[in-house]
């Protein structure tokens, strides 16, 4: 084996550790989301008190930060080759909102 071919060989394993690292942290991050999402449909289930929209707001500006790490990683691995991770999409509904008048 030339130096060529080794040095390619470490290129794609460590790609390849790479991706598998992504997928992992993926699955964790699309994990984390479904709880999130479950927090907020609990919460809002109890009563729209204002100590409450607050913990709603709150967890959703996580979900949304949630949503932006997996989007990084999905968009920095797309280019290579598509990840074996199955894919969260967005509700397809608003769970709560922020026109509705104070309680």
């Amino acid at each position: 084996m030339n130096r060529s071919a080794a040095d390619n060989g470490k290129a794609a394993a460590a790609e390849a550790a790479e991706r598998a690292q992504a997928d992992y942290f993926r699955c964790l991050l699309a994990e984390r989301r479904a709880e999130i999402d479950l927090a907020i449909v609990t919460i809002l289930a109890v009563g729209e008190a204002r100590g409450l929209r607050d913990a709603v707001h709150n967890a959703e500006r996580e979900r949304r930060e949630v949503d932006r790490m997996i989007a990084a990683l999905d968009l920095r691995f797309s280019a290579a080759t598509p990840t074996a991770s199955v894919r969260t999409p967005p509700p397809g509904e608003v769970i709560h909102s922020r026109t509705q008048p104070a309680a």
